[in-house]
């Protein structure tokens, strides 16, 4: 399941128990995540955890994602990213451009928010 939490401008965008972000889990997260980055928020954070295996076309969406809220003067960053998942992004995000959040970011995120 895909669940949303918006806090003022900002929206985390959390994946339940999906651990591999594949084809079939991408396509359930697409047109949620798409609506999200075209709404009226700034700012959108797609929660990784517990996400241990990202394929090609999922990076693919994540570049697209992030290109479509960059030309919409938006953020787009995911954020608890695995160390597995970091050696992928490392090894693709030469061509793939895909924002990371730090944990500092975050933590800055929640306090403000509160």
């Amino acid at each position: 399941m895909i669940f949303s939490e918006l806090q003022n401008a900002t929206v985390i965008i959390t994946l339940g128990n999906i651990k591999r972000l594949n084809y079939l889990a991408t396509e359930k997260l697409k047109n949620h995540l798409l609506y999200q980055i075209e709404g009226p928020v700034k700012e959108v954070y797609l929660d990784l955890k517990g996400v241990s295996f990202i394929d090609s076309s999922s990076f693919d969406f994540l570049k697209k994602a992030g290109q479509i809220a960059s030309s919409a003067s938006k953020t787009f960053k995911v954020f608890n990213v695995s160390e597995e998942l970091k050696e992928l992004f490392d090894l693709v995000n030469k061509d793939v451009s895909i924002a990371i959040s730090t944990r500092e970011e975050m933590a800055n995120l929640q306090e403000t928010e509160v």
